[in-house]
């Protein structure tokens, strides 16, 4: 009995809010924090890696916040530049919350 008053709660706190109850499954918690995917990285000269984000408030933005590498905003597919160096990158979500990823690039 319990569990159904359980679920009942979170059914009611879902359709009373501005998320769903599938992203509260999935760990889409309002107002919690972004999570970027992998959190480090290590590629060759101009290799690309294809950056995630989970958690927080989607849509996510992803930025090159130090580094000469690029980041498709919307996707997240990031291009390591044509030399070595250490890269840091960023997913912010729609609410501002950040989460940062590093990228070593090596010959």
């Amino acid at each position: 009995m319990l569990a159904v008053v359980m679920v009942a709660l979170l059914l009611a706190a879902a359709s009373c809010s501005d998320f769903s109850l599938y992203g509260v499954m999935r760990g889409e918690i309002p107002g919690g924090t972004p999570q970027i995917s992998p959190l480090a990285v290590t590629l060759v000269v101009g290799a690309t890696c294809d950056f995630s984000a989970s958690g927080g408030s989607p849509p996510y933005r992803f930025s090159v916040l130090a580094g000469s590498g690029s980041i498709d905003a919307g996707s997240g597919l990031y291009s390591a530049p044509g030399f070595p160096s250490s890269e840091i990158l960023q997913v912010q979500d729609s609410q501002g919350a950040t989460s940062q990823a590093t990228a070593t690039i090596v010959f």
